[in-house]
Formats: C-alpha cells, sequence, structure tokens
C-alpha cells in the first residue's frame, strides 16, 4: 500500500465522518418540530433518487439473491435509523453519536451467538469497559429511567443485528442492492409509521432533503475509503463523527457535555478500536470490514 493511497482512505473517512455529522445536525433542527419519521423518509427516499441511477447504468441487480437476509439486514438497519433520528431532540448530539458507536460492542458480543466466534479474556475486558462508557453517558437513576438513552442503546444494538446480516450478504449481493433494499424498506416504513404528517417549512424542507443527500454520500464515501486503505488504519477516523457532532451540538444548540460524558465517550471510542484491531489481529479481511461497516454506514448520526 503506498502512502497516497493511505493518505486518501484516510481522508474519505474523515469527510465521510464530516458529512454523517452533517446529517445528524439536519436531523437534529427537522425533529425538533417534525416526526422523526418526516426525517427518515427523506433520508431514505434521496438515498433512492440517488443511487437508482446508477444501478439501472451499470446494470446491477436490485432483487438480489439472498432476499430473506436483504430484507433482515433492512428492517433492523430501519429500526436502527428509527430510534436514532427519534432521540436526538431529547440528547445532545455528541451522546447520539457516541450511542451510535455501540453497535460496534453488541456485534462483538451477537458474533459469539450467531457466528460461533469466540469471545477471549481481551475482547470480553472492552466489552466491560465499553459498558462502564454507556453507563456513564446515560446516567441511569434509580427513581427515574432514561429512555432516550437506552433508546439510543437499542438503536445499536438494532445495527449490530444489521451488521451480522451484512456478513453473510457480502457474499451474495451488491452493495448497492444492499443499500437499495434498506432505502426502500425505510422509505415504507417511514410512511407506515409516520402517524400525523407535518408539512416542513421551506428551511426544514431544504434540510430534510439535506440530511438525506449528505447521509448517502457519507456512506459512500465511507464504503471507498475502505478500499484505499486497510480497516485496521482507517477505522479510528470514523469516530471523528462524535468530534464533529460535538463541535455542532455546542455551537447551534449549547450543549456542552460534562465531565462524565466525555470520559465515557472515550471508554466507548477507545475499546472500539481496540474491538477492530482485535478482530483484525484474528484474521479478517480489510475487504470484509469495507463491505460490512461501509454498508452499515447509513446508522450514523
Amino acid at each position: 500500500m503506498t502512502h497516497k493511497l493511505k493518505k486518501n482512505g484516510i481522508l474519505l473517512m474523515i469527510l465521510a465522518s464530516l458529512f454523517f455529522s452533517f446529517m445528524g445536525a439536519l436531523a437534529k433542527y427537522t425533529t425538533q418540530r417534525l416526526p422523526a419519521m418526516e426525517a427518515v423518509f427523506f433520508r431514505a427516499f434521496v438515498s433512492l433518487l440517488v443511487i437508482s441511477p446508477w444501478m439501472i447504468r451499470n446494470k446491477i441487480p436490485f432483487l438480489g439473491r439472498n432476499i430473506r437476509t436483504l430484507f433482515v439486514r433492512s428492517f433492523t438497519g430501519f429500526i436502527a435509523l428509527s430510534l436514532n433520528f427519534y432521540i436526538l431532540d431529547q440528547l445532545p448530539l455528541a451522546d447520539v453519536s457516541i450511542l451510535n458507536h455501540t453497535s460496534t460492542l453488541f456485534v462483538a458480543v451477537l458474533s459469539a451467538f450467531f457466528l460461533k466466534e469466540k469471545v477471549g479474556l481481551t475482547l470480553a475486558i472492552y466489552i466491560i469497559c465499553a459498558f462502564v462508557g454507556t453507563v456513564l453517558i446515560v446516567k441511569p437513576r434509580m427513581d427515574m429511567i432514561n429512555i432516550p438513552g437506552l433508546l439510543g442503546l437499542a438503536s445499536g444494538l438494532f445495527a449490530a443485528f444489521a451488521y451480522i446480516s451484512i456478513k453473510k450478504l457480502h457474499k451474495t449481493d451488491s452493495f448497492f442492492t444492499m443499500v437499495f433494499y434498506f432505502s426502500a424498506v425505510s422509505t415504507i416504513g417511514s410512511i407506515f409509521f409516520v402517524g400525523q404528517f407535518i408539512p416542513p417549512s421551506l428551511p426544514e424542507l431544504a434540510a430534510l432533503v439535506g440530511l438525506g443527500f449528505f447521509g448517502t454520500i457519507a456512506q459512500l464515501l465511507m464504503t471507498y475509503s475502505y478500499k484505499y486503505t486497510e480497516a485496521s488504519i482507517v477505522n479510528p477516523y470514523s469516530f471523528t463523527t462524535v468530534l464533529f457532532s460535538c463541535t455542532w451540538g455546542a455551537t447551534f444548540w449549547g450543549e456542552i457535555p460534562d465531565r462524565w460524558s466525555i470520559l465515557g465517550g472515550l471508554l466507548i471510542i477507545a475499546c472500539g478500536i481496540g474491538i477492530m484491531r482485535l478482530k483484525k489481529n484474528r484474521g479478517e479481511t480489510a475487504i470484509e470490514y469495507e463491505e460490512d461497516l461501509g454498508d452499515l454506514g447509513e446508522n450514523q448520526a
């Protein structure tokens, strides 16, 4: 791998993280008045508009081969995205971004059950420490349940189920086919669950279209970053989404993380990077990471 290719991969990942943070900030802005499902609809529908012409031009199949797993991946991804957008107006943007990254931790646990992967002592320590980090962010109290924080964790859990499905799909179906299924299921699902539709104002409409555009482009940038650079090198830069989200939250909503959220976030990020590197050392290839993590990018916020 040349230095130039490595540098290109890192740059693409940072740009992807920046665009994901734009998506999250715009989603937070729109969901302060509009239903979260309206934001989910635009996130998914704009993606359909962007990728469908490319698929037609390059003769990429829309139907796919493993339809059952494609639907499971799409439905769990839809639930993860919906929960993520739902809590945006209830939690600081940086906390939502950090909780979103717990999907890496849930994958490590679920892989032991569904993929029969071994959980060694090092991995167990990473998972326990990361769990401590989530507790510091959620801050549970004996007299009150932090529902938004728990929903943030649930979002990470459903994203992990989507990840597990992708590990099977990358052997049978194209990245674009997976994204098409997810976008189609999310578009239909958001219409079904939207409840009361509130017409957006012109600035809100622009923000809705923008979050769909930024989310789609960020997903593509993330995927291509893995084509240039090994996952073990580029993965840590995906956590710059948290830094960008913290910046937008502080600038536009006055959200300043307290010391416990900062400590919890650092624990989750450190353990997440550790788990990624541990899996890499166990022999999981960069190509697997490219297809798995790149396809899961729609859940970043």
